[in-house]
């Protein structure tokens, strides 16, 4: 698959369209089962490919010899399921061009999904449960990076402005991540305005008719955020007891909360047993214990950067 750079970018909504086709193809590859992970690449890799501002993004993108890359990684693959290992670059950009190279050979049928996730990242006995980690592990990662090039497209210098104004982070508001555990959510909103902060909770604010990303990115001018992993989801390797993990579009936005206010202002905080990710190393994680330690831990992390926050509070 051949990229080729169109017209350079003029203006903040063209860049705006962009980031929204991006989202929601990339959502419809997330939401992917076995059945449909080929098509929903395809359609994925075509936009990349057809649109103006990404095809102009990726052939900024460094030079990468894929196939001797992806012997050396196959050479790893001992006897056990899932024992390869992929050595990725330090360079970010050549990290992203590695990727994108390997759903492309994905997408040319020269490697299933199943069987690459065999060798390096096998997640069960079940496909889909292949498809879901090859997401997490492959596609969620490049997402993440890849967005953060898009916005980097040359602007005029006026819609520079509009784009930058709402990055100003408000240190009253902290962002709230969570999966399907309704009683955490809650206990650590109310935590959250005993401390006389605002905890945002996306399916609480309006939807004025915006996309998932739309309203994640509207609502995510905070100071802080916590992400709740909690064990809504099973998974595991192959011969293995399956682990409980977080739901797919948690690992996302926590990705997109690193991204978005850097490492020290997201805390994730995960039950006893649940599946913590490998690609976010330098992330604080605290063990929502009964004893409520979260509390005292997660106050400190949040009058470190800032926040505004009266640990007398916690003595009361």
């Amino acid at each position: 698959m051949t990229f080729t750079p169109k017209d350079s970018l003029t203006t903040a909504a063209d860049l705006d369209g962009t980031l929204s086709d991006f989202d929601d193809n990339l959502n419809m590859l997330l939401n992917s089962d076995y059945s449909n992970f080929d098509h929903n690449l395809k359609r994925f890799l075509g936009f990349l490919r057809q649109d103006k501002i990404s095809s102009s993004r990726i052939a900024t993108l460094p030079h990468v010899d894929f196939e001797p890359w992806y012997e050396d990684a196959k050479k790893t693959v001992g006897g056990m399921a899932g024992s390869g290992t992929l050595s990725w670059p330090d360079d970010i950009n050549e990290e992203m061009a590695l990727r994108l190279s390997l759903l492309e050979y994905i997408f040319s049928k020269k490697e299933d999904v199943v069987n690459f996730c065999r060798k390096f990242m096998y997640a069960g006995t079940h496909y889909d449960e292949s498809v879901q980690k090859f997401n997490e592990q492959i596609i969620i990662p490049f997402s993440i990076d890849f967005r953060k090039l898009l916005k980097k497209t040359p602007v005029q210098e006026t819609a520079v402005a509009i784009l930058q104004e709402p990055e100003i982070a408000d240190s009253s508001k902290v962002f709230v991540v969570h999966g399907h555990d309704n009683a955490a959510k809650e206990e650590v909103a109310r935590f959250l305005e005993f401390l006389k902060l605002t905890p945002i909770i996306l399916h609480e604010q309006p939807n004025k008719g915006l996309t998932t990303i739309e309203k994640l990115e509207h609502n995510s001018i905070v100071g802080f955020a916590v992400v709740l992993l909690t064990p809504d989801d099973f998974g595991g390797q192959h011969g293995h007891a399956q682990q409980p993990r977080a739901r797919q579009n948690v690992i996302l936005e926590l990705g997109f909360f690193i991204g978005k206010l850097g490492r020290p202002r997201v805390v994730a905080l995960y039950k006893e047993g649940v599946e913590i990710p490998s690609d976010f190393r330098g992330v604080l994680y605290i063990p929502l214990d009964n004893q409520k330690g979260w509390k005292m831990e997660l106050a400190k992390e949040l009058k470190a950067v800032g926040m505004k926050v009266d640990m007398n509070l916690l003595f009361a």
